[in-house]
């Protein structure tokens, strides 16, 4: 049996990856988005899907991005000094509190993190597929999960 090096780390072009395409009707000047191979054009449409998550993630980003308030990119994990962690709602103290643990278990590469949706819904995106709680295929990250809601109930 022969052994096999270890794939080679992806190139820069190969982590980009397309969230959402903005497009125009060049007739009305109405605009439109396109998530995968779904087309919104209506507002209220798009926040009833399952993509609005994904989409108000990367606008947030987008508007920071233009303003010239990106931070710097960073490794998966690193944390930066200046930015202390913000109280936010549970649901982002419990996920911050998940990456910790993740990086501490070494699989802070996954990119999984909790998101409430709307309806106070939890999702939890490993990359950027999304999965209800109950559909998290790997029960290694399900136990941190649980792990990380009991140390959040815990400092309360």
């Amino acid at each position: 049996m022969t052994e096999q090096a270890p794939p080679a780390p992806p190139t820069p072009e190969q982590r980009l990856f397309p969230v959402v395409t903005l497009m125009r009707d060049e007739v009305t000047g109405q605009l439109a988005l396109q998530v995968g191979p779904r087309i919104y054009q209506d507002p209220q449409a798009l926040r009833d899907s399952p993509d609005w998550t994904r989409v108000e993630f990367a606008a947030r980003d987008l508007a920071r991005w233009v303003e010239g308030n990106a931070p710097p990119p960073r490794r998966p994990g690193e944390r930066r000094p200046e930015d202390p962690p913000k109280a936010g709602t549970m649901v982002e103290q419990i996920s911050r509190i998940l990456e910790t643990k993740l990086v501490a278990q070494g699989e802070s590469g996954r990119g999984v993190r909790l998101v409430e949706g709307p309806g106070g819904a939890v999702r939890v995106y490993i990359g950027v597929q999304p999965y209800s709680l109950d559909e998290v295929p790997d029960p290694a990250i399900r136990t941190a999960i649980r792990e990380a809601v009991a140390e959040w109930e815990a400092s309360r």
